[in-house]
């Protein structure tokens, strides 16, 4: 069995890879192990010394075990540079790795990295009232590129930011760019326009979730950027 590397800001697809891994591992016989807890406090070197107790051997799955571990990169080399055949390991990453990082990591680990399609960002910041024929038809783009799930996660983040920028800006860390981009879109709104939206969201997800929807999820957010 393969190790593997999953890092990006796409999280919906590569949990939805994380699981596929996993199903396959299970499939052929390994153990799964999942390791939780701070990146310090996980053993890898024991861990992936113990002899599993069923199967072909041990599949560990570390969460993002690389963030803020700054020794990380190099105790997974020394790591997998005398590979145990008895385990695998598959590491998941919220974000996106520097690409340095990712380099030195590629003659170890199959790495797979989830971007956020560029139509998605382009729809987000499109999102602002009395542009809804604009923003409409760059929703219905970003659909070909993204899940239901993923539209309504990101959105929902974009109202959270917006609402922090005009509420408490001074404890909003962001890139300067960033925060540029969410100023101009900020003037567009009030703090109590984004609660509202920021809510309609929470329930689209929430009946969703329950199969309580009128309409489908994607016809539930069309219905929400036309009446912005």
């Amino acid at each position: 069995m393969n190790s593997y590397l999953l890092h990006g800001e796409n999280h919906p697809e590569s949990r939805k890879k994380l699981s596929l891994l996993i199903s396959q591992a299970e499939t052929q016989g390994w153990e799964i192990v999942r390791l939780d807890g701070p990146e310090d406090k996980i053993d890898l070197n024991t861990i992936s010394g113990t002899a599993s107790m069923f199967g072909s051997g041990n599949f560990l799955v570390v969460e993002n075990y690389f963030s803020n571990n700054k020794k990380a990169v190099q105790l997974v080399k020394e790591l997998l540079d005398k590979p145990n055949p008895q385990t695998a390991f598959l590491f998941w990453e919220s974000k996106t790795l520097a690409p340095q990082t990712a380099r030195s990591l590629a003659k170890y680990l199959q790495i797979e990295e989830f971007k956020i399609p560029k139509i998605l960002f382009n729809f987000l910041d499109s999102f602002i009232p009395g542009n809804a024929k604009h923003s409409l038809r760059l929703l219905q783009k970003a659909k070909r590129e993204n899940s239901p799930d993923m539209l309504v996660i990101m959105l929902s983040r974009q109202i959270r930011l917006l609402y922090c920028l005009l509420t408490d800006s001074k404890n909003l860390k962001l890139p300067d760019w960033q925060k540029r981009n969410l100023e101009k879109q900020a003037k567009n709104f009030t703090s109590d326009k984004l609660l509202r939206i920021h809510k309609q969201l929470l329930e689209l997800d929430r009946k969703n979730k329950r199969s309580q929807l009128p309409e489908n999820l994607e016809a539930s957010l069309d219905l929400l950027v036309a009446y912005l």
